[in-house]
């Protein structure tokens, strides 16, 4: 199942796979390019990239993610000139080194700053080593593409950011060219198959350490990236000059994200170390991070996780977890930070060394993002339905208001089972909540319940995918017009 493999395993699958066939299309004419050119160029954007994260770590004294540095060799191999040309061989080398090493030294506050792949590329081309050829934006591989990226896209909820991007850039193409006199239907069909576009807004766009966290901000950056990539313009700076480009425009979008990080001081990765461990029920877990320095979260959001660990799985070394402790917390002068997760037997290699990890672990978090934030208007009245550890991330919110002295109208549906059984029943009392607990099949009755007024509360449901799924249906035909979710689907 797509849900049962890591985003970058999903992405690196999808990314080889349209590699091979480009591959299969070139050995048989239907695309214009050397199967052997494209071939050596991926082996190189992959091996240079890898090689220089591998460098840069060493010398940071860091960790390495190497499959994110896969995935950056292969974008390096789609966007590049694939031939066996010694210059563009030399080219894509250059790239990938010089992308690997951004990973590490283009960063702020342990971020990236800017897209690997695309400031790989846009540098080795000052120098006149490649350019952005973008040559698997072409009509046979169209239809993977789309495909393959709307799945991503999906799977790692940003699926409204990469239409946003994709709608303003043909958009803006589109008028451009039925503007010059071209007729709509040949020019839909040549923004769609032969621009770069559609490729740079599902798999490129949505690059999770170069994006804003807030919801708001990721389509101000998309619709940036969207009119960069489709209108033309120049620049020149210190002798270089510069032209419009989807990878000069991604890094346009990545310089407006850059700004809302700092103009907002927002911390959202730091190094953590595992402070204490505790379970619940027959198969919950509960850690405490202590953090390096202070993180920016608000109640609600998630956090990535990196826990690197011998003998991965298919799933890989990070995992998203919604945040289980107040926000004031990962401030201060001690800052921590707590996450619940479930046990399952056999379970993930992850999930293992996570519930094997030794007090003092060292691990990373890597991002912070979600939009499961309360209404602003503290008079607003609120409904929560948590199924199991989908209780995480109103316990982040029940402990600021407890921690910030405030009160709110809050009616929390609980579906518990007795292998859930947790120790936040105390603080869910003092946040003065109305606290309903019910197995599954008593969660339709409850909801049945004229007292509650649910259709004048803002509904917030969390959970498995299948559980805030079916809870949201059931509350829209209670009258609900719009449902607040937060699901684990995992990053």
């Amino acid at each position: 199942m797509i849900t049962g493999v890591s985003m970058y395993r999903l992405i690196t699958i999808s990314l080889l796979g349209l590699l091979v066939l480009s591959l299969v299309f070139a050995a048989l004419g239907l695309i214009g390019y050397s199967p052997w050119g494209i071939a050596v160029t991926a082996v190189l954007g992959v091996g240079s990239t890898v090689l220089s994260t591998l460098m840069a770590a060493q010398t940071m004294k860091s960790l390495a993610h190497v499959e994110s540095s896969i995935i950056t060799g292969l974008l390096i191999a789609c966007i590049v000139p694939p031939t066996l040309e010694p210059r563009d061989l030399i080219g894509v080398s250059v790239a990938g080194a010089i992308a690997g090493f951004s990973k590490y030294f283009l960063v702020y506050r342990q971020r990236h700053v800017l897209n690997p792949a695309a400031t790989g590329v846009t540098i080795a081309g000052l120098f006149g080593l490649t350019a952005g050829f973008w040559w698997i934006a072409n009509p046979p591989l169209t239809p993977f593409i789309l495909a393959a990226g709307v799945i991503i896209a999906w799977r790692s909820g940003t699926l409204m950011v990469a239409l946003s991007g994709l709608g303003v850039g043909v958009g803006a193409l589109l008028i451009r060219l039925v503007g010059s006199g071209e007729p709509l239907g040949p020019s839909v069909y040549l923004v769609l198959t032969s621009y770069p576009i559609v490729f740079l807004a599902l798999f490129m766009l949505t690059e999770p350490l170069t994006v804003p966290a807030r919801q708001w901000t990721r389509l101000v950056v998309a619709t940036v990236v969207g009119l960069a990539v489709a209108l033309p313009w120049s620049l020149t700076l210190g002798g270089f000059s510069l032209s419009s480009s989807p990878e000069l425009a991604l890094l346009l979008g990545n310089l407006v994200a850059f700004g809302v990080v700092v103009g907002t001081r927002a911390t959202r990765s730091t190094a953590v170390s595992l402070k204490a461990s505790e379970t619940f029920g027959d198969r919950g877990l509960l850690l405490h991070f202590a953090l390096k320095r202070p993180l920016s979260i608000q109640a609600g959001q998630w956090v990535e996780l990196h826990l690197p660990h011998r003998l991965g799985d298919r799933r890989g070394q990070r995992r998203i977890f919604s945040i289980a402790s107040a926000p004031s917390k990962a401030l201060g002068s001690e800052p921590m930070l707590s996450i619940g997760t479930t046990l399952a037997d056999p379970g993930s290699s992850f999930k293992h060394a996570l519930a094997m990890a030794p007090m003092g672990s060292a691990a990373r978090i890597t991002t912070v993002g979600g939009d499961f934030l309360l209404p602003s208007d503290p008079a607003k009245p609120l409904l929560f339905v948590a199924g199991g550890i989908g209780i995480t991330p109103f316990i982040s919110q029940l402990e600021e208001l407890v921690h910030t002295g405030n009160t709110r109208d809050i009616v929390l549906i609980e579906v518990r089972s007795s292998r859930m059984a947790h120790g936040w029943d105390e603080l869910i009392h003092q946040a003065s909540v109305n606290h309903i607990v019910v197995e599954r099949a008593g969660l339709e009755a409850t909801l049945d319940r004229d007292d509650l007024d649910i259709a004048k509360r803002a509904c917030f449901v969390s959970g498995s995918p299948g559980f805030v799924k079916t809870v949201s249906g059931a509350l829209r035909h209670h009258g609900v017009r719009r449902v607040h979710t937060d699901s684990f689907i995992g990053y």
